[in-house]
């Protein structure tokens, strides 16, 4: 006859007869040895943990609870996330890393945007008719995950689509733009060779214009020293008003 089960272990009874110390079944646990048949521990109500739990530490929540905890940081109980959170947030209650389970904070689904811990609001900005919002699951299974699909996760863990970024994904990033909002950031394109040209061109033919016209009207001015101050005045201006290409990035 056995002696004593591990902790997470308690006596059973194999198909032949044996007796033998099998794993604690989900949603209970035990913290000592001993011969008991059965695991005394019991998690709170919509939670469970792995097999072979062996203390109350390892009860996690069941998908559609969430959690709330106690003022020392453990699981206090499972709240149900149908009743208790908004439409827009997704409870998973727990991952699996390995053999161990671990707590997840509701998050937001996709088209929604986490903005308190039991809050998501609808997003307004699609592109090309898909929600800029991702929702909160790339970021819970680790940002790296969101940056290699094109997404940024922010502090709350809301993932942005490629191009856009700040509260409910509503801006653009840095080298994105768009034409009207509610849409789409677009990716800024970038100065070719023959853009460049083009603007060269352009300021050098603009440049010979105000010199002909400089010419003509000084031939045919009375009053030179008026001409000059007028041309100066427009010229100062032309300059300034090709200034703001300055601002655009190559």
């Amino acid at each position: 006859r056995l002696q004593s089960c591990q902790p997470g272990s308690f006596l059973d009874v194999s198909p032949d007869g044996q007796e033998i110390c099998g794993p604690c079944p989900a949603g209970r646990y035990k913290q000592l040895p001993g011969d008991q048949a059965v695991c005394n521990g019991t998690c709170p109500t919509g939670s469970t943990t792995a097999p072979g739990a062996q203390s109350f530490g390892a009860c996690v929540c069941s998908r559609g609870f969430f959690q709330v905890y106690g003022d020392d940081g453990s699981l206090l109980q499972c709240k149900d996330c149908s009743r208790e959170a908004d439409v827009g947030l997704e409870c998973p209650g727990f991952i699996s890393n390995g053999s161990v389970l671990l707590n997840v904070a509701p998050y937001a689904r996709p088209g929604y945007f986490l903005t308190a811990p039991l809050t998501a609001v609808p997003c307004e900005v699609e592109q090309s008719g898909v929600t800029v919002c991702l929702g909160g699951a790339l970021c819970v299974n680790g940002s790296a995950a969101a940056v290699a699909l094109g997404s940024i996760c922010n502090e709350e863990g809301n993932a942005c689509a490629e191009g856009s970024a700040g509260f409910l994904c509503s801006e653009c990033s840095s080298g994105y733009a768009r034409s009207s909002y509610p849409g789409g950031c677009q990716k800024c394109e970038s100065l070719v060779g023959a853009d460049l040209v083009w603007i060269l061109l352009h300021i050098v033919l603009q440049s010979f214009q105000a010199l002909v016209i400089t010419a003509v009207s000084v031939r045919s001015s009375n009053s030179q020293r008026a001409l000059y101050s007028a041309l100066l005045r427009l010229g100062l201006q032309w300059l300034q008003a090709i200034s703001v290409l300055s601002i655009f990035e190559a």
